[in-house]
């Protein structure tokens, strides 16, 4: 023990002994003084001898629930499936491959072993047909596709899926306008609400409403606009239901004239532009359009500064 430790420990029992009833400060002194000090104590190993009933017993809190109670489980995250997409097969310049035999897709017959640049020299992508690989073993095999009838097939597959699994339950929407409306936001949701009944196996609930401020029109005037309403979608739309008019309130009621077949157009996907195509035309044609009306300010500014210095 460090001497200072015993030290501090003697005095502590002095104090002790000196509070304790019926003992005077000498006789305390002299049994504080009875402890042998750190100096006098042998070395060696040193053995406390300590009874029972100075150990005490700690309370234990009991769990609610045992281990294996199912409440006791935490709820594990559900595991999400891995996303593994098919691979696309290896085309043009991708097939590192010096001989192939080229497949007929009319026959089916699988030609004699030729070079692959001979192949892809015989064919153009600008022409919209390429050179893909049917399989490497045992025998490597090409074919030449037709890029507009492999992306309309894929097309198809993916319309007729995605209407198999809608059926033919019609979906309800509803379109709200205001009877002060600004003409270009009235345009925007016409021409929204046209399309959603362009669409087929459809039915649009159309409200007309007063708008917080606005003086509300006269009768006669709102029953002409919604008549105007109704007569520019006659083409795709018929009212399945009367129109009703509540209080400023107007209501009506439209179904698609146009039914959804199952049957798909091969031709009309052959002709479309995919997406990705559109994209980069309108992006070509935001820039050009900003481009645009950067060079009318540039113009707008200098002829300012012209005037402003009399040049």
């Amino acid at each position: 023990m460090n001497p200072n430790s015993f030290l501090a420990f003697r005095s502590a029992a002095f104090a002790a002994l000196r509070h304790q009833s019926g003992t005077s400060g000498t006789e305390a002194l002299r049994l504080a003084a009875a402890i042998p000090s750190a100096a006098q104590r042998p070395r060696g190993p040193t053995t406390y001898l300590m009874s029972s009933s100075s150990f005490h017993s700690t309370p234990i809190a009991l769990q609610k629930y045992q281990r294996d109670d199912p409440r006791q489980l935490k709820a594990k995250r559900p595991e999400i499936p891995q996303h593994k997409p098919t691979p696309k097969p290896r085309r043009g310049n991708k097939i590192k491959i010096e001989y192939v035999h080229l497949l007929d897709p009319t026959t089916d017959s699988i030609g004699p072993l030729r070079r692959l640049s001979d192949v892809l020299n015989s064919v153009s992508e600008d022409d919209g047909f390429v050179v893909e690989l049917v399989q490497e073993h045992p025998d490597p095999i090409v074919k030449i596709v037709d890029l507009k009838s492999s992306r309309a097939q894929t097309l198809k597959q993916r319309q007729l899926e995605k209407r198999m699994a809608g059926g033919s339950q019609e979906v309800l929407k509803e379109a709200h306008f205001t009877w002060s409306m600004a003409d270009a936001d009235f345009q925007h949701r016409f021409q929204k609400l046209q399309d959603d009944l362009s669409k087929g196996n459809c039915r649009v609930d159309v409200v007309f409403a007063n708008k917080r401020g606005h003086k509300p029109l006269p009768p006669h005037e709102r029953e002409e606009r919604v008549r105007e309403l109704i007569e520019s979608l006659e083409e795709v739309s018929k009212e399945w239901k009367p129109h009703e008019t509540k209080g400023s309130y107007a209501y009506v009621y439209l179904q698609s004239k146009i039914k959804v077949s199952n049957k798909v157009n091969i031709e009309e996907l052959k002709e479309s532009v995919p997406k990705h195509i559109q994209q980069k035309e309108e992006r070509r044609l935001r820039q050009q359009k900003n481009l645009e009306k950067q060079r009318m300010a540039g113009q707008s500014s200098e002829a300012e500064y012209g005037s402003l210095w009399g040049v």
